[in-house]
């Protein structure tokens, strides 16, 4: 399993990243929400980097919508890919548990598997 996840993870995040031009923002919630929702365009070749703060402990979900279908991401924590997040790429959503009991930055990276992508992404923590 951990060889499937690990191929799938060459597949689709090492093209993006060795050519890409990656972007970067914080995400931050309004004061007393648990979520935040934007819309944002990558082009081709192009990764847009999330950052955004959450504990161990804590359930996130990410929905990643897209016209064409062809937005993909993965979910990274400190220690990692969380979860099976890597397996998300080609889906539209997945959520899982942040592993620890400290504060953790987590980075949801969406690309796009082919040209360029117009996309809505949510994010919940709870």
């Amino acid at each position: 399993m951990k060889r499937y996840l690990l191929a799938l993870m060459i597949v689709f995040l090492l093209p993006l990243s060795a050519s890409a031009q990656e972007r970067t923002e914080e995400l931050h919630f309004q004061p007393g929400a648990s979520s935040i929702q934007i819309n944002r365009g990558i082009a081709r070749g192009e990764t847009m980097r999330f950052l955004l703060g959450a504990r161990g402990g804590q359930t996130i979900k990410v929905v990643v919508q897209s016209v064409e279908n062809n937005a993909v991401f993965e979910v990274i924590g400190n220690g990692g890919s969380l979860g099976q997040s890597a397996l998300a790429n080609g889906k539209q959503k997945w959520s899982g548990v942040i592993p620890g009991y400290g504060d953790d930055t987590i980075a949801i990276v969406v690309g796009s598997e082919r040209g360029g992508s117009d996309f809505n992404l949510y994010v919940e923590i709870r």
